[in-house]
């Protein structure tokens, strides 16, 4: 056999072999790590869609990995896309999760399927057991659940706003707030012109001052009534023996008068502090000061408490220049 003949042989069994080790490495490439990895159970996945999957994409379960997607083909009818899978055994995962294809970044094409739990942990997952499937990728799949439940109940509750007609509601009573505010600002209005009318003021001024020279009319006219009680005091004190009756009475009528001057001084202490309070603008004065009735009664308490001290001047002059007269009995 020549030399040529034996090279090509040669080289003709060192492919073969080649293209046999191949096939082996392709065959049972991963028999050795079968041997080592953990025990997984078949499952089934049904979902109208899966992007992003393929053979070898992980399955998760809270982040971690636990098993992987072996196979993918359309149903029968090609309305469903059945993923077969396996996962751990162990440790074994609930049988109440549902299959949810997510894109682990906003980048990647490619996809992950996250088995989330509806509700507390029931049963276990068993192996070729089916599970409902969803698609959820793109930027949704990245945020959290609670995102999506804060989503629903804000659309539950604009819903619910709409149902109940609250904006309507809240429309008419805006308007309703606003008609008030006008009449509010209009009373104002009326109230500030009533308010800045110098005539007003000066009367009310003049009132003021009528009162004050009343009052100090008064308290002169207190203090001489003071001395007249005390000398007819003096006087009675004398003459007790033989007044008798007459004095009983005369101590009465001085005691209505000093409580009489008493009150009349306590009024117009207060009467003044009012007057102050209106002029600073304090107190409740400035909500009826729009009434006139007000005024003229002020007037003519004024007109009649200045009469009546006129008169006990002309009563006080007439004891001082002619005495006090008491008819004795026999």
């Amino acid at each position: 056999m020549s030399a040529y003949r034996k090279n090509f042989l040669v080289g003709l069994t060192v492919l073969a072999s080649l293209a046999a080790l191949g096939w082996m490495v392709l065959q049972f490439g991963d028999a050795p790590a079968r041997l080592f990895a953990r025990p997984q159970i078949p499952i089934l996945i049904r979902t109208p869609r899966a992007e992003g999957l393929a053979s070898g994409s992980a399955i998760q379960f809270r982040g971690v990995t636990v098993g992987k997607v072996s196979s993918l083909r359309f149903s029968d009818d090609r309305s469903e896309v059945l993923i077969n899978a396996n996962v751990d055994r162990e440790p074994p995962l609930p049988g109440n999760v549902q299959a949810i294809i997510r894109s682990p970044s906003v980048l990647g094409s490619g996809s992950i399927i996250s088995l989330d739990v509806q509700g507390p942990f029931q049963g276990q997952l068993e192996a070729g057991q089916e599970l409902i499937g969803r698609f959820a990728g793109g930027l949704a799949s990245m945020l959290p659940p609670e995102f999506a439940e804060l989503a629903t109940d804000l659309r539950q509750t604009s819903q619910q706003i709409r149902e109940s007609h609250l904006v309507p509601d809240i429309d008419r009573a805006v308007k309703a707030a606003e008609i008030q505010i006008i009449k509010l600002g209009e009373v104002l209005d009326s109230v500030q012109g009533l308010v800045g009318d110098e005539k007003l003021r000066g009367d009310l001024r003049q009132a003021i001052a009528n009162f004050r020279a009343t009052a100090e009319n008064t308290n002169r006219a207190s203090g001489k009534l003071d001395k007249i009680a005390a000398d007819a005091t003096t006087t009675l004190a004398e003459a007790r023996v033989t007044l008798g009756k007459a004095g009983t009475q005369i101590d009465a009528l001085g005691t209505q008068i000093g409580q009489r001057l008493a009150q009349a001084s306590t009024l117009l202490e207060s009467l003044d502090a009012i007057a102050r309070k209106i002029n600073a603008g304090e107190g409740t004065a400035g909500k009826v000061v729009n009434d006139p009735k007000l005024y003229q009664s002020l007037v003519a308490s004024a007109a009649e408490l200045q009469l009546a001290i006129k008169d006990l001047r002309r009563l006080v002059q007439q004891w001082e220049q002619e005495g006090v007269y008491f008819k004795l009995s026999k």
